[in-house]
């Protein structure tokens, strides 16, 4: 517990820290509207911070969107031919 404790106060990781810094333009984010492990409002202020990068947004829970897989591949695909030049 005392580790954890140390550890927990030493690496604060917060996405909202590092959202300035990312390239939103090579960013696909992918939230899902009824989650309760990382809440749609954080998701979308997260978004925001990144300046508003390509996002996917499901109609579905954090673990309920294992649903949702062949989806957000194909949508990850496009993307990446997106970003990279190549054909739909």
């Amino acid at each position: 517990d005392e580790l954890h404790d140390a550890l927990a106060a030493e690496f604060q990781h917060d996405p909202l820290r590092y959202a300035p810094y990312t390239d939103a333009r090579r960013v696909c984010l992918v939230l899902a509207r009824w989650d309760k492990a990382v809440f749609y409002n954080k998701g979308l202020e997260l978004r925001e911070a990144m300046g508003g990068p390509k996002t996917v947004v499901l109609p579905s829970g954090h673990y309920s969107a294992v649903l949702y897989v062949p989806y957000i591949q194909g949508a990850a695909v496009r993307f990446f031919r997106e970003q990279l030049g190549g054909e739909e």
